[in-house]
């Protein structure tokens, strides 16, 4: 092991002493920042000017004596400074690829609305003309322009959930998730379905990304139903260690123990069946909510027992 520098300075700041690992160095100039050094509380950063950086330390030793001890840093200080450069140019890339989702999703969305145009005229003033194969095919057309529409637009939010403005004021989570229900109401009631929530905290959210959220997650709990059993979500909230635990739990299909981690990625498309299948953005959008609102968020399930989806908001 090499051996740090070690210089020994007198009252008048010349040097009277310096170990093997200093060598014949001009370490004079130490002396400018030794006064610097002995008032502070951390080590100080001394770039030399033969290439090197030191963690430098004094002490005052004997009658207005100082003694330095050095520590090597630079290969260390060329690892961080690596590391910085390359994280600013990962980040770079990140905004890059937001910017890209977010232009490419709002771009599609003509192409994508004139293909359903033209496929509702087309089945209006020619259907009388078509053949059972003709519209048949003019069906599959439209639903192919539906479902396009319905994943840009998934994309669209993904990608603003990704730049959205984080934090927000106290919001009262009981008026957030009133009003997400009311806004799935006839889709809940065209399956017989129901939401009932506990009373609900106040939280320092964004309100509008809070409301995106339940929303998503009361679709999902209503979407994944089984088949014959009319779905119930059931929302609450708990005090914990610093953070309000939220949980939504239904009664459907359940998620595989294989799933649990991946139906928050994006694209991802869980094992149920593919009528039930949607874009597979919707969770990935809420775990980017949740995250960047300094919370977590999981799923507790088994196949066909339901699922409880658990996130967090600080306190």
């Amino acid at each position: 092991m090499v051996a740090d520098p070690v210089i020994v300075f007198n009252a008048e700041r010349r040097i009277v002493y310096r170990n093997a690992a200093a060598g014949a160095l001009p370490w004079e100039l130490l002396s400018l920042q030794i006064d610097d050094a002995l008032d502070a509380t951390e080590p100080l950063v001394f770039n030399a000017p033969w290439g090197r950086s030191y963690r430098m330390r004094a002490a005052r030793m004997g009658v207005g004596g100082v003694v330095v001890s050095l520590e090597d840093r630079t290969e260390v200080a060329e690892s961080e400074d690596a590391a910085a450069e390359g994280m600013a140019e990962l980040e770079e890339v990140h905004q890059n690829f937001e910017r890209l989702i977010h232009g490419f999703s709002h771009d599609m969305q003509g192409p994508i609305g004139s293909i359903r145009i033209y496929g509702e005229l087309l089945e209006r003033e020619s259907a009388g003309q078509l053949g059972e194969d003709g519209r048949q095919q003019l069906a599959a057309i439209r639903e192919a322009g539906d479902r396009l529409g319905s994943l840009f637009a998934s994309l669209l939010e993904y990608s603003r959930a990704l730049t959205a403005k984080v934090g927000g004021e106290a919001v009262n989570a009981n008026s957030v998730v009133t009003a997400a229900a009311e806004s799935l109401r006839e889709t809940t009631h065209a399956v017989q379905g129901s939401v009932v929530w506990d009373e609900l905290p106040t939280v320092v959210f964004d309100a509008g990304q809070l409301r995106q959220v339940f929303m998503h997650l009361i679709r999902n709990a209503i979407q994944f139903r089984r088949e014959g059993v009319a779905p119930k979500v059931h929302i609450s909230a708990s005090l914990g260690d610093g953070e309000w635990l939220f949980q939504v739990k239904d009664n459907g299909i359940g998620i595989e123990r294989e799933d649990r981690e991946l139906i928050f990625t994006p694209f991802h498309r869980s094992a149920a069946p593919r009528s039930l299948r949607g874009a597979g953005i919707g969770l990935a959008t809420v775990k980017k909510i949740i995250e960047r609102h300094v919370g977590r968020i999981w799923v507790e399930s088994e196949p066909g027992e339901g699922a409880r989806i658990c996130f967090t908001v600080p306190r």
